[in-house]
């Protein structure tokens, strides 16, 4: 009854608003003898009367921190929650809620789809799903899109975090281990002993954030190509499936033990088709030529022990075998023959008959593998040779 008018109080409506404030106030508080219930109703009835919601999240704080129970930020559910109230928003969006991984081959899972959240200053956070080789720990990147019209590079940073460092960043706070930092087309990372591997490819896209890019994504054919054991042998390749990221297209494998013996990752090769256009790239560290070269930006080990980061050294990107056999055999820099094409399969031991289109990845009679590795190898050789033409250093990775 009010002690005013006589009359009975009516309760304050069961609305969303204060449902998530029990739940995350239960969840913030270990039992007590307080009425939680009486706590929150009466919180709700000063909200009501100041109409003011920076109030509420005031008198709630207040009022928990009094009784000794929350310090100094609160859990972190409870920080959003209030942030949520006063600002309207916790300070991010979700795109993708969570990560797709597939199974590619024995001891290699690729990203299909990473989780993805745009903070409120326009920055991606990319939760990728992959073990970052410790106890709840998983591979994050933060992404910032190049601003429009501006020749400043986009950013990224690859970080090692848990759900704690996640809820962090995901609000733009500092988090996590930073094993990469500069916007690198190609990163390769490594667990400190080499028994597993991290790869990571990435490409700005011509589909705006918040388009669809399926029409990009159907033309597009990647695979990572791993080294073999020998002068010139022909190690595994893999299709890895096209990840989309708002704006950014990327390629992510995690590689395991299982993945075999020969798990140093040469490089990555990219075909795109479309009506009026048809490309070849190819993405490696180090030289194509010469070597062994130091190339801190692309080639790392990371002890997730010590949290250190150490730039590994890079062997040639081509045998140089390979190399003695290819390089005399275009007539032209820039120009890619098929009788370049024909000297790398021989090399390998692949008879050849009428060769394949070399936009197609996948030739279907012909060694897949053998096929791949030499496309690569033309195309590092022929952009070594340009290079040398123009008569500047040899071309980064």
């Amino acid at each position: 009854m009010s002690p005013v008018t006589g009359r009975p109080v009516p309760t304050p409506p069961e609305d969303d608003f204060l449902a998530r404030l029990r739940r995350t106030a239960d969840d913030a508080v270990p039992p007590s003898e307080l009425d939680l219930d009486l706590v929150l109703r009466s919180s709700r009835r000063g909200v009501q009367r100041r109409r003011s919601l920076a109030g509420v999240a005031g008198v709630v704080a207040l009022g928990l921190v009094g009784t000794g129970v929350v310090t100094a930020g609160g859990p972190d559910g409870f920080r959003d929650l209030a942030r949520e109230v006063v600002s309207g928003s916790p300070g991010y969006e979700v795109v993708t809620a969570e990560p797709t991984l597939v199974d590619v081959a024995p001891g290699v899972v690729a990203v299909k789809e990473p989780a993805t959240y745009r903070r409120d200053d326009g920055t991606y956070l990319l939760d990728l799903g992959l073990g970052a080789w410790r106890d709840g720990e998983r591979f994050l990147v933060e992404y910032r899109p190049e601003p429009a019209g501006s020749e400043q590079p986009p950013g990224l940073r690859v970080l090692a975090g848990d759900d704690g460092d996640l809820a962090v960043l995901r609000r733009g706070g500092t988090a996590g281990a930073v094993v990469h930092d500069g916007f690198q087309n190609l990163v390769l990372l490594q667990r400190e002993g080499g028994a597993e591997g991290l790869v990571l490819s990435v490409a700005t896209s011509a589909t705006p954030p918040g388009s669809d890019p399926s029409w990009e994504r159907e033309r597009m054919e990647t695979w990572m190509l791993l080294a073999g054991e020998g002068p010139a042998a022909t190690g595994p390749t893999y299709r890895l499936p096209d990840a989309w990221a708002e704006g950014l297209f990327l390629n992510v494998a995690a590689l395991g033990p299982e993945a075999g013996p020969a798990t140093d990752v040469r490089g990555i090769l990219t075909a795109t088709r479309s009506e009026n256009n048809r490309s070849l790239g190819a993405m490696t560290c180090g030289s194509p030529l010469t070597g062994p070269d130091r190339d801190p930006s692309c080639r790392a080990s990371y002890d997730p022990t010590t949290r250190e980061v150490v730039p590994i050294e890079t062997s040639p990107a081509i045998p140089r075998l390979l190399v003695d056999r290819l390089l005399p055999a275009a007539p032209a820099p820039g120009d890619t023959s098929d009788a370049e094409l024909r000297t790398c399969l021989d090399v390998r031991g692949v008879e050849t008959g009428m060769l394949p289109d070399r936009w197609y990845l996948d030739p279907g009679g012909l060694d897949g593998d053998a096929w791949r590795q030499c496309l690569l190898d033309v195309a590092l050789i022929s952009s070594a040779r340009t290079a040398q033409a123009l008569g500047s250093a040899t071309p980064e990775s």
